[in-house]
């Protein structure tokens, strides 16, 4: 059958509807409420005019907010174009004369970005999605009393996602991912990420990242439930997974240590943490043994990969972390290839 990103979002709420899905500050959608709020969202898309394949961008933090745009936009037959908050507007000006997108989302901590963005594409409609006042001729609240509508995304090959990049050496270039690209590496890494319905994944990386992007669509393949932090700090960390029995994270090697190394992190229980995968960076052996010995319950797997593979491309067990495996300490190496 056709593999289709959507697809997840409408299985996770046939399994968990009225189960708590998705959790941010003072929020909380059941995944039955969320995939409501993304077919509203698709649907004033269409109201202010997206036809099939236009770009609908994201300047933001990360947020619930930022979730229904990941779905939303595709919902509508558009392609969804999360952009990095961090670049200088040189670099936002080629990324928006590059895909020419019709919306842009926006939040508190974009508003001169976003009207940047404007400056740049004059028909460019602004949708307001944060939570201080601000003003604004249009909102998230606004865009979600429009009716709900079917799904009218695509499958397969058709673009879905649309990722700016550099790497560490160029300007940020397109990355143009299909449906299947993003459904087929969800489904390769669920198994070795130890993912499920009783997945309860801190999101913590920024969301323009594929690197934490695909763990949207991963989870909600897998129909776990997602919790927010607007960005990463360590408190806010340690607070979130006491609150919340957190059993899953995605870290990067300076996070792995300022969380090892924070003088208030025996003052929280921490013992929920099971899943911990980790890349982006190289990892120092010493910290990776540190915190292995700092956090035995947990089980560890590294991803590597790019944005082109969608993003993952190797990967390494917790099993061959360590002697008694079947492979010896793979310890410093990036893993074997995932399936396809």
């Amino acid at each position: 059958r056709p593999m289709k990103i959507t697809q997840s979002l409408k299985r996770a709420t046939q399994l968990r509807a009225n189960d708590p899905g998705w959790l941010f500050r003072h929020r909380q959608w059941t995944y039955l409420q969320f995939m409501d709020q993304v077919s509203r969202l698709a649907s004033c898309f269409r109201e202010l005019g997206v036809q099939d394949g236009d770009r609908i961008a994201m300047l933001s933090f990360n947020s619930d907010r930022y979730c229904c745009l990941y779905f939303a936009a595709i919902w509508a037959g558009g392609v969804l174009v999360p952009m990095n908050h961090r670049l200088s507007q040189q670099e936002l000006n080629r990324i928006l004369l590059d895909c020419l997108p019709t919306i842009l989302l926006y939040d508190e901590n974009n508003i001169q970005n976003a009207k940047f963005a404007k400056s740049v594409l004059p028909d460019l409609q602004l949708i307001y999605t944060g939570d201080v006042e601000v003003e604004s001729s249009n909102t998230f609240e606004d865009a979600i009393v429009a009716s709900p509508i079917a799904d009218r995304s695509g499958s397969d090959n058709d673009l879905a996602i649309i990722v700016y990049t550099g790497g560490t050496t160029g300007s940020p270039k397109g990355v143009m991912l299909s449906h299947k690209n993003v459904v087929s590496n969800a489904l390769n890494t669920i198994p070795y990420l130890g993912l499920s319905e009783e997945t309860i994944q801190l999101h913590v990386g920024p969301l323009f990242h594929m690197g934490a992007g695909q763990r949207i669509f991963t989870v909600t393949q897998a129909a776990g439930t997602h919790v927010l932090l607007p960005k990463f700090t360590v408190e806010d960390i340690f607070a979130t997974i006491q609150l919340h029995k957190i059993n899953s994270i995605v870290l990067v090697p300076t996070m792995m240590h300022r969380i090892l190394y924070h003088p208030k992190r025996t003052q929280f229980d921490l013992s929920s943490l099971r899943f911990v995968s980790y890349g982006a960076a190289s990892m120092p052996t010493a910290l990776l043994q540190k915190f292995m010995a700092e956090f035995p319950q947990c089980l560890l797997s590294q991803s590597y990969g790019q944005t082109e593979c969608s993003p993952v491309a190797t990967g390494l067990l917790h099993r061959d972390h360590l002697a008694t495996g079947p492979y010896g300490s793979k310890i410093g190496t990036v893993g074997r290839a995932v399936s396809t």
